[in-house]
């Protein structure tokens, strides 16, 4: 799954018992971080780990020689036996494609919860499943937005070096820049940035191997979102027709799911998508999905428009357009109508 963005977990300003929660959980994670220049230096770390920290520790330099904001961050090493940092659980209705969302503060309103117990995200999930379609995940990772000293988690090194890369540039996209309210936007922004920096990262390193797996993974990411905006054409082309009942919009969904997943599924070149035949398929998972499939085009058109600058004068930019705009895919366009930004 994707990284989530999951300051949500501590953002809510009424105190309410989800919150306590959810910070009583984080406190004790975050009290339990070491100092990744300690575990680097201590004979009894596991040579793995000392390799994937140093490796991080190059991809964030080279962040920060982007622009992007890195001071504080992932300067803290937090141990955990659990393959995830939190869990998550997303609900939508079930006759069409409409998100269930909770609003807190700093984030606005974002399509789930967060949890750092499986088994209170596991009680939510059957809570909402009564009158829902839910899904729910596994993170590992997530941004404080620079709020906190985000610390780097054992989930977010137990993957490869292109997924590590890819992830922290993610991460720090989000922890440079945040347009409050649009999770949809803020997560397309982010894979956009990510891809501008893992390939300036690949050509600085020179890895041809690596890029030649991490391009074949974009094209993998092509074919799925086209699969996925199908199906979501279909489902929503059905939802809309006149005279059916809402069990009979139900019953058709669970046909088409199967239809595409068991018949109309694209060849990828990789192996990344094989979870796509085998999954639960249901309006929230879609959704979830979509909401982790994004549209970057228009990033690309707004970066091309000001000349393909560093990736932090663009957030930069863009920040400063999202200023006069009150939807954020207008302070988008706007760069285009702007002069070209300095290298």
């Amino acid at each position: 799954m994707p990284p989530f963005l999951l300051l949500v977990i501590l953002a809510s300003a009424n105190f309410s018992c989800y919150s306590l929660r959810q910070a009583y959980h984080f406190n004790n994670l975050f009290n339990s971080r070491q100092k990744v220049s300690a575990v680097l230096g201590d004979d009894n770390t596991r040579p793995k780990v000392k390799e994937k920290l140093s490796y991080v520790t190059e991809v964030i330099q080279f962040a920060d020689s982007q622009g992007l904001n890195t001071e504080g961050a992932y300067e803290y090493y937090i141990h955990s036996k659990s393959g995830s940092v939190s869990y998550l659980v997303q609900a939508a209705e079930q006759d069409r494609l409409k998100f269930k969302k909770w609003w807190f503060p700093i984030v606005g309103s974002v399509p789930y919860l967060g949890f750092f117990d499986s088994v209170e995200r596991d009680q939510e999930f059957q809570r909402l499943s009564a009158s829902y379609d839910v899904a729910k995940g596994n993170v590992g990772a997530f941004s404080s937005l620079g709020w906190f000293e985000d610390p780097i988690y054992t989930s977010m090194i137990r993957r490869s070096d292109l997924d590590i890369a890819h992830l922290f540039f993610h991460e720090l996209v989000h922890r440079t820049f945040w347009s409050a309210g649009s999770v949809r936007f803020n997560e397309n922004l982010a894979e956009f940035g990510a891809e501008v920096l893992m390939v300036a990262y690949l050509e600085t390193t020179g890895e041809a191997t690596s890029s030649e797996t991490y391009f074949a993974r974009r094209r993998d990411k092509a074919k799925f979102k086209e699969w996925l905006g199908q199906l979501r054409q279909e489902l929503e082309e059905m939802y809309q027709r006149e005279g059916l009942s809402r069990q009979e919009k139900i019953d058709q969904k669970w046909v088409i799911i199967d239809r595409y997943r068991t018949r109309e599924l694209p060849q990828f070149e990789t192996n990344r998508y094989d979870y796509v035949r085998r999954k639960a398929w249901n309006n929230a998972s879609i959704l979830g999905a979509s909401l982790y499939t994004p549209d970057t085009q228009r990033f690309y058109q707004s970066y091309d428009c000001v000349g393909r600058p560093s990736l932090g004068k663009f957030l930069s930019a863009l920040k400063d357009a999202e200023g006069q705009f009150e939807d954020n895919f207008k302070a988008l366009d706007s760069l285009c109508e702007t002069t070209e930004l300095r290298r």
